[in-house]
């Protein structure tokens, strides 16, 4: 197979050389400093550091490419020199569509064949190995030609970024998702809201937390085009293999105004938080009333609402301000909100618990915390928010796109 062809390659492959073992020595007075190269086609796309003096190097390189599934890669082991050339020690090829998983962890073993002078000079019985993950999904182009072929409207590309935007049809108007193939270790999902009354929530079913990263635009963010968006949700550690039936999106109608809503000044005042105060000043006898201490972490923990609590937090380096939200019938209907005021965009981080987390006698079904908070903002400019939601819908990703 080759790299290039007339047509662009259908699938975005994404490979992590582990390490290998059992190198043979390639030097009379040293041990092998070993590296890796990888060929599509006969080009080369990436190779790894060289390890000093190791008969079982480790690498952990990523690389990435696009490739058809018949295209031919080949695995150079080299020893590095400092003088002379490099010493081509061995090789592998394989198409890369027959390259399957051969241990638990999903990982690739495969053996080197070695040039001859060099296949008695192994340190111990048995081959030399690398270990390596490998996987492919389809590529930009080939998802564009899918989507533009089977003509969904509403459809956006961003060909110099390698960014597509779909609307998420299944859950009626107000949603939209966007895959970005230009990230160096995977892809990044983000899912929008791009009406100011709709509320978004993704779950990743095969992990306990699922950690977003939120963005909120009272006034709306134009993302690409004529693409306008409320708020920006985007799922952090997803490799790019995931299991998009494992992803699913909640959609709700959200109430025009909160149900309630205060500024974090007033919670801590009405308990006795005074001026600047420190964990230390916190923690003193009767410094403060009717908070509990959660001393191993230190937070102090304010009572806001039946369904949520205040979480003060004391760390090494700063205060972190965050809202835990609690089990129960009142937190299935509602959304609950931690921003700044007068601004334009507001970072935050949403975890999504399932099931419930007990965390300093709470249980928690989700914490909000805003991020990216400057120094000394003052509680006046924090506020809480309650909405109401109605009109319940939902949808995996796989029911909007096909990646694998």
């Amino acid at each position: 197979g080759k790299l290039y062809r007339d047509s662009m390659p259908s699938l975005l492959w994404f490979c992590k050389l582990k390490g290998a073992t059992n190198l043979p020595k390639a030097d009379h007075f040293s041990k092998t400093d070993g590296y890796v190269k990888v060929l599509i086609g006969g080009t080369e796309v990436g190779k790894t550091d060289a390890a000093d003096g190791t008969y079982d190097p480790k690498w952990n390189k990523k690389l990435r490419f696009e490739a058809d599934a018949d295209t031919t890669v080949t695995f150079q082991l080299y020893d590095h020199e400092t003088v002379k050339s490099d010493k081509l020690l061995g090789s592998f090829e394989s198409p890369l569509g027959a390259l399957a998983p051969t241990e638990q962890d999903g990982s690739i073993q495969i053996p080197f064949t070695l040039e001859d002078k060099y296949k008695k000079k192994r340190q111990r019985d048995g081959d030399t190995m690398l270990q390596f993950t490998l996987f492919g999904i389809k590529s930009y182009h080939t998802v564009k030609s899918e989507f533009t072929a089977a003509g969904h409207p509403g459809l956006l590309f961003d060909d110099s970024h390698q960014h597509l935007y779909a609307p998420a049809h299944p859950l009626g108007q107000g949603a939209y998702i966007a895959i970005e193939f230009d990230d160096k270790d995977g892809l990044d999902i983000k899912v929008f809201s791009t009406a100011p009354n709709v509320h978004l929530d993704v779950c990743w079913v095969a992990k306990r937390d699922t950690k977003l990263r939120r963005k909120s635009y009272p006034k709306g963010h134009k993302v690409y085009s004529s693409l306008t968006v409320y708020e920006e949700l985007k799922m952090d550690d997803v490799a790019a293999n995931v299991d998009l039936n494992a992803v699913t999106i909640f959609c709700f109608d959200k109430s025009p105004e909160p149900v309630y809503s205060t500024n974090l000044a007033k919670v801590v005042k009405e308990h006795g938080w005074k001026g600047a105060m420190t964990w230390h000043d916190c923690a003193r006898d009767g410094a403060l009333n009717g908070v509990e201490l959660n001393e191993k972490d230190e937070e102090v923990i304010f009572p806001l609402e039946d369904s949520a609590k205040l979480v003060v937090d004391f760390d090494s380096s700063n205060v972190d301000m965050k809202v835990m939200v609690l089990e129960g019938p009142e937190s299935s209907s509602n959304t609950y909100d931690l921003t700044l005021n007068a601004k334009e965009c507001v970072k935050k981080f949403t975890t999504i618990y399932n099931p419930v987390k007990d965390h300093a006698g709470m249980r928690v079904m989700r914490r909000l915390e805003l991020d990216d908070v400057p120094y000394g903002t003052p509680f006046l400019d924090m506020l809480y928010e309650r909405f109401s939601l109605t009109n319940f819908r939902q949808c995996t990703l796989a029911q909007i796109i096909s990646l694998h």
